[in-house]
């Protein structure tokens, strides 16, 4: 079928039959559809579709792919509302299942503002579990307390393996520093082990050595675009940083250059 014919399809008003669709293409277009629409009466249908593996089967034919299960959240966190979150924690049995759909529901849950505590519960669980490189970035972004103070538990977390908190603090915190909340969350974190990791990611600036030699990082806005607030949570955080017995000289030095550029 023709693009023009599936989106007519997917247009249409679903009805019980349409669940029971068998070709892939046409169960995805109206899927991602009812993501679209945003209607929580749907989506609360469509997350009962999405929890059983049966519809699945029929989404993804291929054994492990997860393409239209993809699509679907895509457009799910295209249009992030309390019924799309729903969704997604719905789901939360099938994507164990199948680990490869935890990155599209994740996202898709990280979209969702402001984090409700059931989600910020799922956040930490799957970060213990594998995925504390993915949910920290998303946590970050997402700039809600509870999304932050999901992220402050995974940091600080000994049982975490050390090296994935590193990589995951300069992903997530390093380019979402001039988020509101986000030094506030920092400076929570300055007992923690990885302290040093937290705060260079907040005032340093070394991606080639932080994320390898790629064609392009995850970057920060300028410091000139600091709210007046963020501005002063970050003088205050880079104070009480720079004040710390076992600061490293280096960052101790890149902490003076940042105050000094914030307090202009």
């Amino acid at each position: 079928m023709k693009r023009r014919g599936l989106l007519a399809l997917a247009g249409a008003a679903l009805g019980a039959a349409d669940w029971k669709e068998r070709d892939p293409h046409r169960l995805r277009a109206a899927a991602v559809a009812v993501a679209r629409a945003g209607k929580a009466g749907d989506l609360a249908e469509l997350g009962r579709q999405l929890a059983s593996e049966d519809f699945l089967r029929r989404l993804d034919p291929a054994p492990g792919s997860v393409e239209g299960f993809g699509a679907v959240f895509t457009e799910l966190a295209a249009h992030p509302s309390a019924a799309t979150a729903e969704v997604c924690l719905r789901v939360a049995g099938v994507a164990e299942a199948l680990p490869a759909r935890w990155n599209f529901v994740l996202g898709a849950l990280a979209a969702v503002r402001p984090m409700s505590a059931e989600a910020a519960r799922l956040f930490v669980k799957t970060g213990r579990e594998g995925f504390v490189e993915v949910n920290v970035p998303l946590l970050a972004r997402n700039g809600s307390l509870r999304a932050l103070r999901a992220m402050e538990t995974l940091l600080m977390d000994e049982g975490v393996r050390r090296e994935s908190r590193v990589e995951a603090a300069h992903r997530g915190i390093y380019p979402n520093r001039l988020r509101p909340g986000v030094t506030e969350s920092c400076e929570r974190m300055l007992g923690g082990a990885i302290r040093w990791t937290v705060v260079e990611s907040l005032f340093d600036s070394r991606p080639a050595e932080w994320f390898g030699k790629r064609t392009s990082y995850p970057a920060p806005p300028p410091w000139s675009a600091a709210t007046a607030a963020v501005r002063a949570a970050l003088i205050r955080v880079g104070k009480k940083a720079r004040a710390l017995p076992d600061l490293p000289e280096h960052l101790g030095r890149v902490i003076d250059g940042v105050l000094g550029e914030l307090e202009r």
